[in-house]
Formats: C-alpha cells, structure tokens, sequence
C-alpha cells in the first residue's frame, strides 16, 4: 500500500493569484486528514531563525 503525499508546494500560475485565501481554504479541507502547517518565507525564515519545527 503507498502512503499518502505529505508535503505541497504551491506556486502561484500568476501574480494576481489570491494565494493567501487559496492556501487558507486549502489547509482548512486537508486539516479534517490530519494535522497541517501552513509555511510562506516569512513563516519560514521566523521558525528557522527560532529553530521552531
């Protein structure tokens, strides 16, 4: 049996893609699967310089 994918990148088609509300709506329908972690660069660069997993 093949696991399920556990990680998503989403990489906008263009500039005037509402990422945020996507991505928002997205983690909220994946999270009733279990858990989610929303990371853009900015989240990204904080937890790393916090050394936060």
């Amino acid at each position: 049996m093949s696991r399920p994918p556990n990680t998503f990148a989403i990489v906008p088609a263009n500039p005037d893609c509402p990422m945020q509300e996507f991505v928002a709506n997205l983690v909220e329908a994946l999270s009733v699967y279990g858990p989610t972690l929303y990371l853009n660069s900015a989240i990204f660069e904080w937890r790393i310089a916090n050394r936060i997993r």
